[in-house]
């Protein structure tokens, strides 16, 4: 549901363009700009200041925001080699860009032209926003199974740092909650290792409804037998249960969280009951994103918690 874009340096530099692509960024709309090469924010800064020094201090604050500024990153790195570095020939970022093969080409290749026709290359500022290659749905109903939903999330999991995934309903002992888990957790890069890893879930209840403290140890003790073996070795997941504050925030919705963004599963994070079960996953607004964030996190305020509701869980697989 996310395409990996790439953007010409020059065309990143030109306020016009610039103002006009910004708003087209982040996982909420579904595209994130590789910086390609290496340092392209760096060189996105350094012609923006060359044409004017007012412009080129907006671009800069948005492309290489100070500490505690908020907000999702709307780039991402990436391990695509940039072959010809010779800065004397003409066309050279493009060449490069275009040059990486299917799966490994761009989504899109936003440039000041397309000499060459190729087909995920988009013209600055001449081409329709609707158009295939650049259009991305902020909906999308796909079959209720882990490959499916994995495939929605796949891409933005695997440049994210932090995976939070937020299911009131999961249920250690039911399979159709195991093989989304054990799907989206192992998504990272061979060997690599989640900075936060978390499960936000509901205090156990009783038949009525009321919290049941008495049914936390068995409930613990059989997410601690599921999940560790699915967990890579030298991640620690932290599984939180919550309660709803009188008056507050029902604990309902289901969510897939990044540092990135995020992206909602309509029916939740188990796999369908039967062959034709469907769901619908969408694309996280970032406000949404910012504040449903700050709800799921050791020092939220918006639901019940206790330091003994606060389970980690260290990966064996």
């Amino acid at each position: 549901m996310i395409k990996e874009v790439a953007i010409e340096p020059e065309v990143m530099a030109t306020w016009q363009h610039f103002r006009d692509l910004w708003d087209d960024l982040g996982v909420g709309r579904g595209r994130l700009v590789a910086e390609y090469p290496e340092k392209w924010r760096e060189i996105v800064c350094k012609l923006a200041l060359s044409r004017s020094s007012t412009k080129a201090a907006k671009i800069f604050a948005c492309l290489k925001p100070g500490p505690g500024m908020g907000g999702a990153r709307r780039w991402v790195p990436t391990t695509r080699p940039f072959p010809n570095r010779n800065p004397g020939e003409a066309g050279l970022w493009l060449k490069n860009a275009e040059s990486h093969n299917p799966p490994d080409d761009f989504d899109a290749i936003i440039a000041a032209e397309n000499p060459r026709g190729a087909r995920n290359v988009l013209v600055a500022g001449d081409y329709l926003k609707s158009h295939a290659t650049w259009a991305v749905p902020s909906q999308k109903e796909i079959p209720r199974t882990a490959i499916k939903l994995l495939e929605c999330a796949d891409f933005l999991l695997r440049v994210s740092n932090e995976l939070i995934l937020v299911e009131p309903n999961f249920d250690a002992n039911e399979a159709r909650f195991l093989a989304p888990f054990e799907a989206l957790v192992n998504c990272r890069a061979s060997g690599g290792v989640w900075k936060r890893l978390e499960l936000h879930t509901k205090f156990p209840t009783d038949r009525d409804g009321k919290p049941f403290p008495a049914a936390l140890p068995n409930r613990t003790q059989k997410m601690q037998q599921a999940l560790a073996p699915l967990i890579p070795t030298g991640n620690t997941l932290n599984v939180f249960f919550w309660q709803r504050k009188a008056g507050g925030k029902r604990i309902h919705p289901r969510y897939i969280l990044t540092d990135l963004g995020g992206l909602q599963p309509d029916y939740g994070l188990d796999e369908g009951d039967a062959i034709g079960d469907t769901t619908i996953v969408a694309l996280m607004d970032e406000t949404v994103w910012e504040t449903v964030r700050g709800d799921h996190c050791a020092a939220s305020q918006t639901f019940l918690s206790s330091p003994g509701w606060q389970v980690p869980i260290a990966g064996t697989k």
